[in-house]
């Protein structure tokens, strides 16, 4: 009888391993794939719209990524405070520096 019970127990760990395993690679840990890339900060600075075409005004960020402001209100040379998240094309935020 001891038999059966045995692989039971020893079914439900492997399972756990497995699970544990498959866990860990989905949420990147097991290849060093670092979290932190995952949840992007927010990023703050001052540009100038260096170009607008049919209401999109275009601001150039300190990461030479051009990001696009649809019905933009502003000329071209206005400086604007634009967030955005690190590594993504879209603004967030934006207003005019007085």
């Amino acid at each position: 009888m001891q038999a059966p019970n045995s692989c039971s127990k020893v079914n439900i760990i492997y399972a756990m391993i497995s699970l544990n395993e498959n866990v860990s690679y989905i949420l990147g840990f097991r290849n060093g794939f670092p979290i932190k890339d995952v949840i992007r900060g927010d990023v703050t600075n001052q540009q100038k719209v260096v170009t607008k075409s049919e209401g999109t005004c275009v601001v150039i960020g300190p990461d030479q990524h051009p990001r696009g402001i649809p019905n933009c209100p502003f000329k071209v040379g206005d400086t604007l405070i634009i967030t955005y998240k690190q590594g993504e094309a879209s603004v967030e935020k934006y207003q005019l520096k007085r």
